[in-house]
């Protein structure tokens, strides 16, 4: 073979090498290892409880339609004044900022357990509770609900108030049995609140 030949087939072969390493997608590793470098971008929590977009409530929550719309959820008979899981619930800005949960006699302990797990994103916390004559109320405090809700990160996201009724009514406070929670958005100051009734 020709020198002039073997020339022209190897910048051939270094032509098709260089098209393919420039089509194939590059991996960033880290240094000193041959892993691909996991990305650090995390996903914002999904909010379906306290706070969700109107949507995404809608989409968790089954709508009873014998009452105003989107004011009562999750018909259940035995709960409730009027049946329903979630009542009164209302509505600002296209999102959820407040109902009334209804569920079967517990520990107020077990109730805010349940909650803060089921109606609120992980990273939420709560403050001591503080107790007065017909209810008890903790604050919650969670940095994507106060994102979503363009809440100053020093404020309380939500205040979970806990009730024991009678039908329907309020009676003094038994914290080892409570069936009813009225969840709103909190605001400073409101931690200062002691004595008094609900």
């Amino acid at each position: 073979m020709s020198r002039g030949v073997l020339l022209v087939a190897l910048l051939a072969l270094a032509g098709c090498g260089s098209s393919s390493s420039e089509s194939a997608p590059a991996e960033t590793h880290e240094a000193g290892t041959n892993e691909p470098q996991a990305s650090t971008t995390a996903a914002t929590p999904s909010i379906t409880g306290f706070g969700a977009a109107d949507s995404a409530w809608n989409g968790a929550h089954t709508e009873d339609t014998n009452y105003s719309h989107e004011a009562a959820y999750n018909p259940a008979t035995g709960l409730g004044p009027f049946h329903d899981e979630y009542d009164n619930v209302s509505h600002a800005k296209g999102r959820v900022t407040g109902y009334e949960y209804n569920f079967h006699a517990e520990t107020m302990a077990t109730a805010q357990e349940t909650i803060l797990h089921e109606q609120f994103p992980s990273d939420a916390t709560t403050f001591q509770p503080e107790r007065l004559s017909t209810c008890a109320f903790v604050l919650v405090r969670s940095p994507t609900l106060n994102k979503a809700l363009g809440l100053p990160s020093s404020s309380p996201a939500a205040q979970i108030e806990f009730q024991t009724l009678t039908n329907g009514q309020a009676e003094a406070l038994n914290p080892s049995s409570v069936d009813s929670a009225i969840i709103s958005e909190g605001y400073l100051g409101i931690e200062k609140i002691t004595g008094g009734k609900c």
